[in-house]
């Protein structure tokens, strides 16, 4: 039958393009969009890839959870939203964090970094157990390939004791660009080394000021110029990993956005420790790939059924593409579909959640009614069609009166009794007569 390759498959796009590899399928629960509501809505539970994280980087977690779109059953543009999700596959991630300590970052400014990553570092208790390893090195003028290449990877923990024995900034320049580029070639070997893939995300840390490089004390050859800048950034474009340039102060917007690039992000933050915390938990966040995704779908529940429709969600990235997830819906082949729950308030677009329009007919009533129809005929049809009606019972012969027989005297012969002569063939008896008549 059709009915059994009714499905409902689910896959979500970054955009419109040439598709990533996507998670395997999962099945496809259910929902209702409000509580007592007929309207029901599709939720989906899927895995962000490290390159579809990447790719949607420029989104913070909360445009990445706004969105979402989708087309079903000729409907297009459906809303839809997402959540964090509960369950997360262990990945080999990786975050580099480079501090500047140039002479400008004296006294309260690398106290007040000191202890925003601080903060920062204990948040990751909330990703699961060995989701990330973090590495923090110093950079300025001198030894910078060597800080950063010497830099450890290990648990948010131990990266927390590499915050505290930081250098104190004294009289190094600012040498930036070098920074970005050694950060790059750092973070590559590493995820280049790890077990699984990940997503690599390079942090750095500056007071805002110019490149200031080329004073006596300087390290030689290092990245200077607009020579210097484009090869920065080109080693970051090039990487496919996610370069967070954070500046402190009165910072150059356009030197932080080339080196964040096209996958990037730039922060312009005062001293704060608040607004530090802020950019910090937002490059946090982009660790986390799991995701819940609720989709209100038009129509009944009733229609859902009917034949095989695909759902198809994307997010607005522009001519970024990628599948995301894939899920697939089984309806059963008589009943209704059976809600799963109630879709959380917070994750269903307004507008959405009233009840569907116009009637539509339980498919239990027709079913009902054929049940009795077909109970009907079994108790009053066939048994008239398998065995034949009963006739009336023959009328019993009527029954002759026996003579009554004389006394018999004691001792002495009856004489009632007279012997009658051997029957004939042609003879009539008497109950052959009575038959006759």
């Amino acid at each position: 039958m059709r009915r059994l390759a009714t499905g409902l498959v689910a896959a979500l796009t970054l955009g419109a393009g040439a598709a990533a590899a996507q998670t395997p399928a999962a099945e496809l629960a259910l929902l209702r969009s409000s509580e007592g509501a007929s309207r029901p809505c599709a939720a989906l539970s899927i895995e962000l890839s490290p390159d579809q994280i990447t790719r949607a980087s420029r989104l913070g977690a909360d445009s990445l959870a706004a969105a979402f779109r989708a087309r079903f059953m000729g409907a297009t543009g459906l809303l839809a939203r997402a959540r964090r999700g509960g369950a997360e596959t262990p990945r080999d991630n990786r975050l580099l964090i480079l501090v500047d300590i140039s002479g400008t970052m004296k006294n309260l400014g690398i106290g007040t970094v000191r202890l925003a990553l601080q903060d920062l570092l204990a948040t990751f208790d909330s990703l699961p157990a060995g989701a990330v390893r973090i590495a923090v090195a110093p950079f300025g003028s001198v030894q910078v390939a060597s800080r950063i290449g010497a830099a450890a990877f290990a648990t948010p923990d131990s990266a927390r004791l590499a915050v505290d024995v930081l250098p104190t900034p004294d009289r190094e320049n600012t040498g930036l660009f070098s920074a970005v580029e050694a950060g790059v070639a750092r973070l590559g070997a590493e995820l280049k080394a790890s077990a699984a893939p990940g997503v690599g995300v390079l942090m750095v840390i500056t007071d805002g000021t110019d490149n200031d490089v080329g004073h006596p004390g300087d390290d030689p050859g290092l990245l200077a110029g607009t020579e210097g800048l484009q090869r920065a950034a080109r080693a970051v474009d090039q990487s496919g990993m996610i370069a967070a340039i954070i500046g402190i102060g009165a910072a150059d917007q356009g030197a932080l956005g080339a080196l964040a690039g096209s996958r990037g992000r730039k922060y312009l933050v005062r001293l704060d420790a608040y607004q530090l915390a802020a950019a910090f938990r937002e490059i946090r966040d982009l660790f986390w790939s799991s995701w819940d995704v609720i989709i209100p779908l038009p129509g009944s529940r009733e229609n859902l059924g009917r034949g095989v429709a695909a759902l198809t969600a994307s997010l607005a990235l522009g001519a970024e593409s990628g599948a995301v997830g894939a899920a697939f819906w089984r309806p059963p082949l008589v009943a209704l579909p059976a809600f799963a729950g109630v879709a959380p308030a917070s994750l269903v677009p307004a507008g959405t959640t009233d009840t569907n329009g116009g009637f539509v007919l339980d498919r239990r009533i027709p079913l009902a009614s054929m049940v009795l129809v077909l109970l009907g005929m079994l108790w009053f049809v066939v048994p008239r069609l398998m065995w034949p009606p009963v006739g009336p019972a023959p009328a019993a012969a009527p029954q002759t009166k026996a003579a009554k027989a004389a006394p018999v005297v004691a001792g002495g012969l009856r004489t009632d009794v007279k012997e009658i002569g051997p029957r004939r063939p042609t003879d009539i008896t008497a109950a052959r007569a009575t038959r006759a008549r």
